[in-house]
């Protein structure tokens, strides 16, 4: 379901409250779980900006009012709030204004370029917010053939860095052939200061910013 839900890993998840903007996506990624739930090719807006509001003011829907705290929100647990549809629908945007309106916390999950693209990162640099951008190595392009390339994410995590956002390198699950000597390459490439592979989390070495503070 799109929209504001609470997610079925509820007593497993640190953040099981998710907000998704779009139900379907065009990454056509082989390994993810919602394509056993419904045709993901099947993309339409959810227009949730209204709905967002609400919950972020205390009028929050009955699957998710069990939660009377500012816990932030998951966004793209089952769909890529950055993903091409959303240059035409802009149902993204309009939620990022209430983000950077209200200074509400939230983490979101993307592949998708348009979120370096100067409207969207200036609003995201206004708002309080972890990008967390999916990726394990090219070779994984050919099962995610919808999506912009492993090189084309790695940028897109540098351009993020440059604008000192809080990064986090998400990897699937299928990366469990993966060693931590790669993982760790490649959040040092990224300047990322945190790595999930799966489950498990995999600490590195934060990076220095420009002034001296710890990025990440």
């Amino acid at each position: 379901m799109a929209g504001i839900a609470c997610g079925s890993q509820i007593i497993l998840c640190d953040l099981p409250i998710r907000l998704d903007t779009y139900q379907g996506c065009s990454h056509f990624c082989r390994y993810c779980f919602v394509r056993k739930q419904y045709d993901i090719s099947n993309i339409k807006p959810v227009k949730c900006a209204g709905a967002l509001r609400n919950f972020i003011s205390g009028k929050r829907p009955e699957t998710v009012n069990w939660c009377d705290w500012d816990i932030p929100l998951h966004w793209g647990g089952v769909s890529d709030p950055f993903q091409p549809a959303e240059r035409l629908h802009r149902a993204s945007l309009q939620c990022l204004d209430v983000f950077a309106d209200t200074g509400y916390p939230f983490v979101f999950s993307t592949k998708g370029q348009l979120v370096v693209e100067p409207e969207y990162l200036a609003r995201i640099r206004a708002s309080r917010c972890v990008a967390q951008v999916s990726m394990v190595c090219s070779r994984y392009d050919q099962m995610e053939t919808g999506a912009p390339s492993y090189d084309e994410r790695l940028g897109m995590c540098e351009k993020t860095g440059a604008k000192r956002l809080a990064r986090d390198r998400s990897c699937p699950a299928l990366s469990a052939g993966s060693q931590r000597r790669r993982f760790e390459e490649l959040a040092s490439l990224a300047g990322c200061g945190r790595l999930r592979r799966g489950f498990r989390r995999y600490e590195v070495q934060r990076r220095e910013g420009r002034h001296g503070k710890t990025r990440g």
